[in-house]
Order: structure tokens, then C-alpha cells, then sequence
């Protein structure tokens, strides 16, 4: 597996007054690659950019593909599962201090939102 990571330590960079950005990642299935349900304290979002694989969350699974997105709240147990002829390369973001909980009723049009946003590109100055 490739993996590149960059962390946000000594000085992280704030979303807000309790949010704090503590690392952006890059992953691509190599073939050495030991899938294992874990958790963390803070926030993942998932943007897988090519292959498709899987996400076992908990005793579930679904299967993912380029450009969805997946977000695993904090302290769920999951883990990554690639597929070998077409192998899982995604980005994440991890975020301590936020967490998404989503009305059913407002799920369509959240989505619809994000999958808006994904599509723009974005310039921090």
C-alpha cells in the first residue's frame, strides 16, 4: 500500500472553535494491504479517486467505487477492503471535534449538496 500523509501537530489548522484538522491522507492498494477493524476519537471523510473496494463497518459491509464519499463518525469500528483487479485509492480527512448526524428526511438532499461540492475545485489563500 502507498500512503502519503500529512499531519497537522504542532499547530493544527482550525476549522472552528472546538474542530481541529489533524490529517489529510492519500491511499492506493498495493497488494500488502491488512485490512482490520479499528476506530479513532475523531472523524474520517473518505473520498475514494479510483478502483472500488469496500467498507466494513461494525459487522456490515457496502461496496464502494470512484468518487463516492464515506464518512465514519468517531468511535465506530471499520475498516478498508479493496478489490485486486481494480484496487481501492481513496483520500481522507481527519477531523477531531465534529461528528454528522443526518435526518433521514434530509439525507437526498444533503447528498445531492455534496456530490455539488466534490465536483468544484478549491482555492485556500
Amino acid at each position: 500500500m502507498s500512503n502519503e500523509r500529512i499531519e497537522f501537530i504542532e499547530k493544527p489548522a482550525l476549522i472552528n472553535n472546538q474542530a481541529r484538522l489533524l490529517y489529510v491522507s492519500s491511499s492506493k492498494y498495493e497488494g500488502d494491504w491488512h485490512s482490520q477493524l479499528h476506530s479513532h476519537h475523531f472523524t474520517e471523510l473518505f473520498y475514494v479517486t479510483k478502483g472500488c473496494g469496500g467498507f466494513k463497518i461494525g459487522a456490515d459491509e457496502f461496496n464502494v467505487q470512484e468518487n463516492d464519499f464515506v464518512i465514519i463518525n468517531p468511535n465506530t469500528m471499520h475498516t478498508e477492503v479493496s478489490r485486486d483487479r481494480n484496487p481501492l485509492e481513496y483520500i481522507v480527512i481527519a477531523i477531531d471535534g465534529i461528528s454528522f448526524e443526518i435526518p433521514e428526511s434530509s439525507l437526498k438532499i444533503i447528498l445531492a449538496v455534496i456530490m455539488l461540492i466534490i465536483k468544484m475545485r478549491f482555492f485556500f489563500t
